[in-house]
């Protein structure tokens, strides 16, 4: 799954396909995946997104943790 934020507001996009570099393990998008990726993001800032789910996140402040 791909995490992003755009002006406060999250986008999770599933199934991303990733590339993995074997000496370190890093992963980075192909081009053409990126590229799909900015496109749903702009589609959402235009609210022509319609999405399959939507999920309700927790949010916490670092100071909460005892």
């Amino acid at each position: 799954d791909y995490i992003d934020r755009h002006d406060g507001h999250f986008l999770i996009v599933r199934g991303v396909p990733v590339r993995e570099c074997v000496e370190n393990g890093h992963q980075f998008l192909p081009a053409e995946i990126a590229k799909k990726i900015e496109r749903l993001f702009e589609l959402d800032h235009q609210h022509a997104l319609r999405p399959k789910d939507t999920l309700a996140v927790p949010a916490v402040e670092l100071d909460m943790a005892v």
